[in-house]
């Protein structure tokens, strides 16, 4: 909320047996064959549990794309792949697919008579199976390799419509004239109401996302983009109480997006000021009011563990994004094709910092043929459309910064989504260099700001044909409907399609 608000080889082991006989008296062998059978069965359990383990963590790999810059499990089962496929190489299995890992990949590709991309997309998946499984004397298939579908149809196609990018094209999500886009920003005051209603996984924000996947196909839906203040504290101190509610927040918020993962919906999150440590609870009984920690402030608000331990690279719908930071995934970006046009969505980190800045300048100029989607918390002033020209951090720029520099200093700039400050807008502005951008806001805080308590989402229809895009503002959703729309049509984008891309590219 704003500002203003008030409140883890297995090998073959020799074993030598001992010549020397051994005289064991009655009760020693009955110990012994106590202890024999304890631990056979303890071993036994471990065991299913390791390869029960496997098992779940790889389910999803073989579905998804991977390339350079990726970090999560299935690279490393990705890089134990390689070094059993017998292609010579020798890989540290890290898990972050590095340059080594690439080239490792397109050695593997160019082998099997494949294109030498270094993406380990679906057919390179069935090679290094493949091959794998022929490599390795296991009575299991490799990791990574376990509900593999011989089927060269993907089962979840939308799972793996974003992919990382290092040069190479964006990934085929769509045919379609149009497509949609579901913004929902500042979720906290939902949470908050689940958890203390005792309702959560169930609850509001749940509500949103079953709908989600639930109208994916008939609304053509390419993209969940949360621009922060995901939930309403996460300062973690020495207030046993105060820490609890925040933990059970988050996971109820977790819960919430994993109605996301499990269907395969890719979705682009960001921190606001309250998904970092500047922002506790109040210590008051019974109170789910927020404070905020002005000690160190500037470098709470750059704290942002539970936000990165919560929403983990290896989620099915962070899959794919391009980190600016190793490990942290509020600056981060990813792309996708739909007919003949190719987009980006950048997210920056709440009160972003100068390098923050400069980077998403670089990703945006880099991709010039895209058409850039950016999200961050902080943008217009409370109860109005003008720009914040403060910042909250010593080490920030403010949006006023973010307007001039980034979103009117690019033509390919698009949209740009943003909450934290009290009411929605929509404000259409046609910059210098005759690009028109659309920005919106939508902070409804709906459970604090009257007794109904619901859950709104914007729903974005962007018609390529036509070159609209239609927003509908629901403030009543549940896992089939959404009521209560107000919807807003803006007109004269101008997106960029392949034929402008091969003039820009020629340029």
């Amino acid at each position: 909320m704003s500002e203003e608000e008030q409140t883890t080889e297995s090998s073959h082991n020799s074993v030598i047996a001992s010549k020397k006989r051994f005289s064991l008296s009655p009760i020693q062998k009955r110990f012994t064959i106590v202890v024999g059978v304890l631990l056979l069965a303890t071993s036994i359990y471990a065991g299913y549990s390791v390869w029960q383990d496997r098992g779940v963590d790889a389910a999803s790999c073989v579905s998804r794309r991977y390339s350079f810059g990726n970090q999560n499990k299935c690279v490393k089962y990705i890089q134990q792949l390689l070094n059993a496929a017998d292609i010579d190489v020798s890989l540290k299995v890290t898990g972050t697919f590095d340059k080594s890992t690439k080239n490792a990949v397109v050695a593997f590709q160019q082998g099997v008579e494949l294109t030498g991309s270094g993406i380990v997309d679906l057919s390179t998946w069935q090679q290094l199976c493949a091959v794998a499984t022929a490599s390795v004397d296991e009575l299991y298939e490799p990791v990574g390799c376990q509900t593999f579908d011989l089927d060269t149809s993907a089962k979840n196609t939308l799972s793996t419509n974003f992919n990382n990018q290092d040069g190479s094209s964006p990934t085929q999500v769509s045919n379609s004239d149009w497509f949609s886009i579901v913004s929902m920003p500042d979720t906290q005051s939902e949470v908050v109401r689940d958890v203390k209603d005792g309702v959560s996984p169930r609850g509001l924000v749940s509500k949103d996302m079953q709908w989600i996947v639930n109208n994916r196909n008939d609304r053509n839906i390419q993209a969940v983009v949360a621009p922060g203040d995901l939930t309403h504290a996460a300062a973690i101190g020495t207030n046993t109480s105060v820490n609890t509610k925040i933990r059970k927040m988050w996971a109820s918020i977790s819960k919430s997006y994993k109605i996301l993962d499990d269907a395969g919906v890719p979705y682009s999150i960001t921190t606001g000021n309250h998904d970092t440590a500047a922002m506790s609870l109040n210590t008051k009984k019974n109170s789910y009011g927020a404070r905020s920690i002005e000690k160190n402030k500037a470098t709470l608000y750059r704290d942002t563990s539970l936000f990165n331990q919560t929403f983990t690279l290896d989620r099915a719908g962070m899959m794919g994004i391009t980190l600016k930071d190793t490990g942290h995934a509020e600056n981060a970006y990813r792309t996708f094709r739909v007919k003949d046009t190719d987009w980006l969505i950048l997210t920056m980190e709440y009160a972003p910092r100068r390098e923050v800045l400069d980077w998403a300048k670089a990703v945006v100029s880099s991709h010039a043929t895209y058409n850039v989607i950016i999200a961050t918390h902080a943008y217009m002033r409370s109860g109005s459309t003008k720009l914040i020209t403060t910042c909250d951090a010593s080490d920030c720029v403010s949006a006023q910064v973010v307007h001039d520099e980034l979103v009117a200093g690019y033509s390919n700039v698009k949209m740009l989504f943003s909450g934290h400050t009290i009411v929605e807008s929509v404000v259409e502005e046609k910059m210098s260099n005759g690009n028109k951008v659309i920005q919106y806001r939508t902070t409804m805080h709906a459970c604090m700001m009257d007794r109904v308590c619901n859950n709104p989402i914007r729903v974005l229809k962007i018609d390529l044909v036509h070159n609209n895009v239609t927003s509908e503002l629901c403030t009543d959703i549940t896992a089939t409907t959404a009521k209560n729309c107000k919807t807003k049509v803006s007109s004269g984008m101008q997106f960029i399609t392949s034929n402008q891309q091969a003039t820009a590219i020629a340029n």
